[in-house]
């Protein structure tokens, strides 16, 4: 199978990844499967806003050809 999905997640305030949900998937399958990457992508440099660390809701596509 093929397409492209779409995850919603949450970046906290320590960079991880959190909060994970498919906003518009393809099959059952490749969806747990693009939830699985997104879960074991490294840590992201956490948001600032005025100088304090802040949790930013991200979208992710997840392109699978």
């Amino acid at each position: 199978a093929k397409g492209v999905v779409y995850i919603n997640c949450v970046i906290d305030k320590t960079g991880k990844t959190t909060k994970i949900k498919v906003l518009r998937g393809v099959n059952s399958e490749l969806d747990e499967l693009a939830k699985k990457y997104v879960i074991e992508m490294p840590n992201w440099t956490p948001g600032e806003q005025r100088g304090k660390k802040v949790n930013v809701s991200f979208n992710v596509p997840v392109r699978f050809k």
